[in-house]
């Protein structure tokens, strides 16, 4: 389990496994120095299969971070750094261009398909073309 100046940032679930145990966890500190979200992703995206659209879908995420926001409308005392869509592409091993159209789809589609994205079953590309016909076409009857 890993704190940042006294905020937990990896570890939930296994911290809520010791209470429920009864059990003291181990807990460490990571120095105040560090980036808490590079450490996060760093230490978590290799425990996970995701497709190129999926990553790219956290990286939007994580560029929609406003300062002192850790995620999910979530707030913290400490400010964090924003990072730009550049960084958040580069911190998930993904291209800029695949973070643009996974915002297009967060911003402009509907909740279904940004879950379709995230389930892997569909592609961000795919999904953010339509949307980019969809606005800039004419249609003709």
């Amino acid at each position: 389990i890993v704190v940042w100046k006294g905020q937990l940032i990896d570890g939930r679930n296994r911290l809520r496994a010791c209470n429920e145990l009864g059990r003291n966890p181990s807990i460490a500190e990571l120095d105040d120095e560090l980036d808490p979200l590079k450490y996060v992703i760093s230490h978590n995206l290799h425990r996970r299969h995701l497709t190129t659209s999926q990553r790219a879908m956290v990286a939007a995420s994580i560029a929609n971070l406003k300062n002192g926001e850790v995620g999910n409308g979530r707030k913290v005392a400490t400010q964090i750094c924003v990072p730009t869509v550049e960084d958040a592409a580069k911190l998930m091993n993904t291209s800029k261009r695949s973070v643009t159209n996974a915002k297009s789809v967060k911003d402009r589609g509907s909740p279904g398909l940004a879950d379709m994205v995230r389930d892997g079953k569909i592609s961000a590309r795919i999904i953010a073309t339509g949307l980019a016909l969809e606005t800039n076409s004419t249609f003709v009857a």
